[in-house]
Order: C-alpha cells, then structure tokens, then sequence
C-alpha cells in the first residue's frame, strides 16, 4: 500500500476503500484532513492497477508534477519518467519535499518529449496550464487523471480539444475522496483529427 492511501486510511478507515473506487462515507473531519494530505503527497490517490498501467506507457513526461509523488511510485514501476514543475514541492498545490526529481518548467515543456506519453494529474481547475501542455505535445499518448469537464480540474478548452483530437483507449479507476469523481482516463492521439490540432 502507498503512503498516501495509509495516511487517508488512518484519518478515517471508511473515507477510502483499498479494494473499491466507491467512499461509503462523508465525514467532514476526514474530508478537512485531505487538504493537508493532498498537500504532501498528490491530488489523487495511486492504486496498484492505476500504477501499472499508466508505467505500461513508459517513457513519461509529467507536467505539474508538484512534489513527485506519482512520478516516484511510477519509476518503482520501471517506468522510465521525467517530472516538471513551475515550482516543485512549494507552491499553492503542494508543500512538501521532493519524491522525485522534478525540474523546473511549465507546459511548454511538453514540446520537447515527443517521444514520452504525456502525463497530466489534476491541472489547477479553470486554469490554462493543462490545455497549454496538450497544445505543446506532439506525442501520441495522453494519460489525464482528474474529474471530467464541469468538475474541479483544467478548464473547458482542454477537454475540447480531448474530444475533438483524443480516443479513449482505457478507464481505470483510483480510490477517491468523498465527494470527488476522478479517475485515470488513457487516450490516444486521433490521427485523424491531428491536422486540425492549433500549434500554438
């Protein structure tokens, strides 16, 4: 079991199931406690399935990686990662030290790993940076952890442009706080509707 899913367990044993994607429960105590939680480690939190697949698409680039935590768990997958940040470990979205080695750079970064599945785990809600990193990438692989459109992460342009460039190949699901509704969501690029991807 990971860090994370024991620290969230001991908060609260029913705010998280280790062996189904559904919380049965909605104490208020264990919810206020994810803020510090999500702090320290990620916004989401991994499971053994999400885990495996997400490093059977290794090599990886990560964008808004924060403190490294999944970038860590994936590379004791063997997955083959490199992690950036505008500011690893100490920002608005995270406070603690580092995982994993995370350099410093934004989306724009993501135009240089083409050769790497592009990895997004809840981009900041309304903000541009998840649709900046989508726009940049010139890969054929996307994984996206988070809520779907109208949820509490990226902005509406990015989920445009994954319903108009992106299929979905694979859904996996991850243990989730109540209230919350994300999961692991794996495309690949549609090669059909590439040419109509903007450049910029």
């Amino acid at each position: 079991m990971n860090p994370l899913l024991e620290e969230a367990l001991k908060v609260d044993p029913d705010i998280i199931s280790a062996d189904s994607w559904r919380l049965p429960s909605s104490n208020i105590d264990a919810f206020a406690a994810r803020g510090e939680l999500v702090k320290r480690y990620a916004w989401a939190i991994p499971n053994e399935e999400a885990l495996n697949a997400i490093a059977e698409w290794s090599p990886i680039v990560e964008i808004g990686a924060g403190t490294g935590y999944w970038a860590y768990l994936l590379t004791l997958k063997g997955a083959d990662l490199v992690a950036y940040d505008i500011a690893p470990g100490r920002n608005r979205w995270c406070d603690a030290n580092l995982y994993f080695p995370v350099a410093i750079g934004g989306p724009e970064k993501a135009s240089e790993h083409s050769d790497r599945t592009l990895f997004l785990c809840w981009p900041p809600y309304d903000d541009e940076m998840a649709e900046r990193a989508l726009l940049a990438y010139r890969g054929e692989r996307l994984v996206y952890i988070g809520e779907w459109c109208g949820g509490c992460c990226a902005n509406d342009r990015f989920f445009d442009l994954i319903e108009t460039g992106w299929r979905l190949v694979r859904e996996v699901r991850i243990p989730q706080w109540w209230g919350l509704h994300d999961s692991v969501f794996m495309y690949e690029r549609n090669r059909d509707a590439r040419k109509d991807v903007p450049l910029d």
